[in-house]
């Protein structure tokens, strides 16, 4: 996924009133994190008081089917194979988080994502 198709699925998202928007880690009355590109990667900031987050959640950047597809397809290939490392398996499902070319860091692990 390239940076430019980050920031949309980002813009996507927080144009949706039908999900919580991605808010600032310091004051969540803050206007909404805005995607920007720095460094040649895509952060989200806050225009408000410059909090910086380097992680994007996944269910931001695909969609509910797709997010499924790739779920199913990294349980086929855990299930398949069993001496590859874990890293390696998620770059090849997941590319755009796990890759060497690393647009998005890992987020903390939410119950209940489906």
């Amino acid at each position: 996924m390239t940076n430019q198709k980050i920031i949309e699925a980002v813009q996507r998202w927080q144009a949706r009133s039908d999900v919580h928007s991605l808010t600032c880690g310091n004051n969540n009355l803050h206007r909404n994190l805005v995607a920007e590109e720095r460094g040649g990667r895509v952060v989200l900031v806050c225009l408000d008081c410059n909090y910086v987050q380097k992680w994007i959640p996944v269910s931001v950047l695909y969609n509910r089917e797709e997010f499924k597809k790739m779920k199913e397809k990294l349980r086929r290939v855990l299930a398949e194979e069993k001496t590859r490392p874990l890293r390696e398996v998620l770059a090849e499902i997941w590319p755009e988080k796990y890759g060497a070319d690393l647009n998005v860091e890992e987020s903390p692990d939410r119950e209940g994502d489906d």
